[in-house]
């Protein structure tokens, strides 16, 4: 999508983040995971130094197979997870790498990997030979299925440790003939896990400044999950046995996506029955089942939910997903038109609250990046600096640890 595609949208009320200022990271990360973590230290203000073998980072280059462009004047999937950083080559299977990587982290407050714990360990980086070197430093590993148990060496990646390890590619299935998991979307669950990191890493800043100390804070994509799907989780267990997959009539009909005159889907959510449901089906054109005793309320109304979604589904054909969205809001009742990925870029309330940025590569082009989702009253909306080409600053970080030591 070209930038002709939206409105450019000025950035002067947005600034530099300074909240972390004097924060040194070392970012040893490739992909995403730790990399959203960086990318969240360095726009809070933290200068993040992100470690790259001379090839780069891989996710430097994923854009390829996803309609992306990997120029390194362009480079939209790499730099919506890695703006305002600095990159560095190093080759860490050269002494020469090491030692300079030692240099590095001599001057550090936080050290950030998502590499697996065995090569780590085989460089010398691991927390405990790192923690007890310099005790000050605040060590944060991701990783894919934690620190113990017999996976804890295995290779991890959200579309497994997250969307498959969930329960939810599994329990949330296609129902067509011939049915398939639904598959996983890009790296969400890398981005979630990220940024829980990101709380631990705070939290260990927070405890330094009164300790003197600093900490070892990890997180696992397979935990992450497991935080993430809480509630499926517990209601499913043995003890309350709520059946997963669920047919549509299994689901409550006022909470839910139909489909209007236009093709386009309305998402709405009652969570007040009594106060609302006979408005809504009376908006809806549905005046004798508003009337009738049996969904007087969320008890009686149980056994009938198939019925109730049929007639839901037929009358939403009648209207467009506009009209609809406006009636629905018209009664207090939280509703939305489901947008397309391809909508957001578009979406007024996203840049009326400064989620959203026009990013402009060295090339000139234009594209829409989103912002860090937590605002802070000093800063108003931050602003996203460029991501570093491949090695940018490697000359510039070398000289300066070089003099420091």
């Amino acid at each position: 999508m070209g930038y002709e595609e939206y409105e450019i949208r000025p950035i002067e009320d947005s600034i530099p983040c300074k909240i972390l200022q004097g924060i040194r990271v070392i970012e040893l990360t490739e992909h995403v995971a730790g990399s959203m973590c960086g990318r969240m230290l360095a726009d809070y203000g933290a200068d993040v130094i992100k470690i790259e073998r001379p090839t780069g980072d891989p996710w430097r280059y994923v854009g390829a197979n996803s309609c992306c462009p990997i120029d390194k004047d362009e480079n939209p999937l790499f730099d919506v997870l890695n703006a305002n950083k600095k990159s560095v080559v190093l080759d860490l299977k050269t002494q020469e790498g090491l030692d300079n990587l030692e240099k590095l982290v001599q001057k550090a407050d936080i050290f950030l990997s998502n590499n697996r714990l065995k090569s780590l360990r085989k460089m010398g980086l691991d927390p405990e030979r790192m923690r007890a070197k310099y005790p000050s430093i605040i060590y944060g590993l991701i990783t894919g299925y934690g620190l113990e148990g017999d996976e804890k060496d295995e290779p991890g990646f959200d579309s497994a440790c997250f969307w498959g390890r969930s329960g939810f590619m599994r329990d949330m299935p296609i129902e067509v003939e011939g049915g398939y998991p639904l598959p996983s979307p890009t790296a969400v669950g890398d981005s979630t896990a990220g940024a829980l990191l990101l709380t631990g890493l705070l939290t260990a800043l927070y405890q330094r400044e009164k300790t003197g100390k600093g900490d070892f804070v990890t997180v696992s994509l397979l935990s992450t999950a497991m935080f993430a799907f809480n509630s499926m989780m517990v209601m499913t267990q043995p003890r309350y046995a709520r059946p997963y997959p669920m047919r549509r009539d299994e689901i409550k009909p006022y909470v839910g996506a139909y489909k209007a005159k236009d093709g386009e889907w309305v998402q709405f959510a009652i969570s007040n029955y009594k106060r609302h449901i006979v408005v809504f089906m009376k908006a809806l054109g549905l005046d004798a089942m508003a009337e009738d005793s049996r969904f007087a309320t969320e008890e009686s109304a149980r056994e009938y939910w198939g019925d109730m979604v049929r007639a839901f589904e037929k009358q939403f054909l009648l209207k467009e997903a506009d009209e609809w969205v406006d009636i629905i809001r018209g009664l207090d009742i939280t509703c939305c038109k489901l947008p397309h990925f391809r909508d957001l870029v578009n979406d007024k309330q996203l840049w009326a609250n400064h989620n959203l940025q026009d990013y402009v590569f060295r090339n000139n082009a234009h594209c829409v990046m989103p912002c860090p989702p937590v605002r802070f009253g000093s800063t108003g909306g931050m602003y996203i600096g460029l991501a570093p080409a491949l090695g940018e600053n490697t000359e510039e970080v070398l000289r300066e640890i070089n003099k420091e030591i």
